[in-house]
């Protein structure tokens, strides 16, 4: 079996360092409190809704095949403001819709199917949420990738983005490289969440999670072992979305043991 694992592409944190950032994770997230705080403190950046295609190729027949069959196919990020956010993913261990209201600390994971939709609790390893004693550790361990900016430049959903290569991250392995599509002109909330629901999480898409600050990374390609998953952005829509977007829809079920 080839060392990579989808699961490690998907994670928010490699495996090694999970232990050691559970006092962190406790003392800046849980009930999104501090992220709570942070949203209010910060400006609302880009309204709207972005979608990424994902897919996977390269001469690693058998890592490209475990993605396909356990990675997302399409992801969906909805920013509203005052901290709103929703995540739609399709294919995927992690499929399903997740809505957030930070103001709130409310948020909820839906089966679309079973219209049912259960609470959750969620983590976070922006910065910005981070209470001021932890902020050093976070920026050493977990800091926004290091990029480096080149001449290149692309094109998707109908904007143009600067090539930048991904020199360091928590979010890869050793010996792995990425590089990313960045459109400098669209600045979003900072949002490396992961939701998690009965021991199961659900994040915001891996482009996201890699935190960079350079601007809004509409392409992502991390090549891992000759497994090269690339997400790819099919549209930016700007403007502000239905409030509805954001909540437990009627109709839905939400379990007695979840509505606490």
């Amino acid at each position: 079996m080839p060392n990579f694992s989808p699961s490690h592409v998907l994670a928010p944190v490699p495996r090694p360092l999970r232990a050691v950032l559970v006092a962190a994770l406790a003392a800046c997230t849980g009930s999104g409190q501090a992220a709570e705080k942070a949203a209010a403190r910060q400006p609302e950046p880009f309204v709207g809704t972005l979608v990424y295609e994902v897919g996977a190729s390269g001469g690693n027949a058998e890592g490209v095949e475990m993605f396909r069959a356990a990675g997302p196919q399409r992801e969906t990020v909805t920013w509203g403001s005052g901290g709103r956010l929703r995540l739609e993913t399709v294919g995927g261990w992690m499929a399903g819709v997740t809505v957030a209201r930070f103001a709130d600390s409310a948020f909820f994971v839906l089966d679309t199917a079973a219209r049912t939709a259960e609470k959750a609790t969620v983590q976070s390893l922006n910065l910005e949420d981070a209470p001021p004693e932890m902020r050093v550790f976070m920026e050493a361990r977990l800091g926004p990738a290091e990029v480096e900016r080149t001449d290149e430049e692309g094109t998707y959903a109908g904007r143009r983005c600067r090539m930048y290569t991904v020199r360091k991250s928590s979010m890869l392995r050793s010996g792995a490289t990425a590089r990313a599509c960045v459109a400098e002109d669209v600045r979003v909330r900072p949002t490396r969440y992961s939701f998690q629901n009965g021991g199961f999480g659900r994040m915001a898409p891996l482009p996201l999670q890699f935190g960079i600050r350079e601007g809004l990374p509409l392409m992502l390609e991390v090549n891992e072992q000759n497994t090269i998953v690339t997400y790819r952005a099919v549209s930016l829509t700007p403007g502000e979305p239905a409030d509805s977007l954001f909540s437990v829809p009627a109709g839905y079920t939400v379990p007695a043991d979840s509505a606490g």
